[in-house]
């Protein structure tokens, strides 16, 4: 049943071989740049509905915080060198978003044993407090001005991750172990 206890206290997190992680990792990295391209096919649908970001917490919730940094880092990349997004002048910025949210809903999932719904909650809104001095840092623009329009124009993509990647981490989970 999809509603059972175990669907919102997590999945267990069997030891899964360094082949499988590498499969997943090449598995999501490619969901992470293909998702994107058929969301812009819709115009700004990209940073309203966040689908970048789906398969990187996916990858981070199943596997682990290592596999969810890798896929991470590895898309914004790819992403740009197949598609030219994101554009070049916020590549670092989604670079580093997507490593942290990668690492965070892995961290707190693997290391914290939080449930999935709760993991991407504070993975929502720590990653984001997170952005603010690196933006700063990094682009010299105003992190809480980025940060805040980020979440006016992207809480249809929050509550998409909340409602979808629960989902997906499950049938990933049982699909990989």
């Amino acid at each position: 049943m999809i509603l059972s206890s175990s669907f919102f206290t997590g999945y267990a997190q069997n030891k899964i071989s360094i082949r499988k992680k590498a499969l997943a990792v090449c598995l999501f990295t490619i969901l992470s740049v293909f998702l994107p391209y058929v969301f812009h096919q819709f115009g700004a649908a990209g940073r309203i509905f966040l689908p970048m970001q789906i398969f990187i917490l996916v990858a981070a919730l199943t596997f682990g915080y290592q596999t969810g940094m890798i896929v991470g880092l590895m898309t914004p990349l790819i992403s740009y060198f197949v598609s030219g997004m994101p554009v070049w002048a916020v590549l670092p910025v989604i670079t580093l978003e997507s490593l942290i949210y990668g690492l965070l809903a892995g961290i707190l999932r693997e290391k914290f044993r939080l449930s999935v719904v709760v993991a991407l909650l504070v993975t929502a809104i720590s990653g984001r407090i997170f952005l603010i001095p690196l933006i700063d840092g990094l682009t010299g623009f105003n992190g809480w001005i980025y940060v805040k329009e980020a979440v006016i124009f992207g809480w249809p993509g929050i509550i998409l991750q909340l409602v979808s990647v629960p989902v997906l981490a499950r049938f990933a989970g049982k699909i990989f172990n």
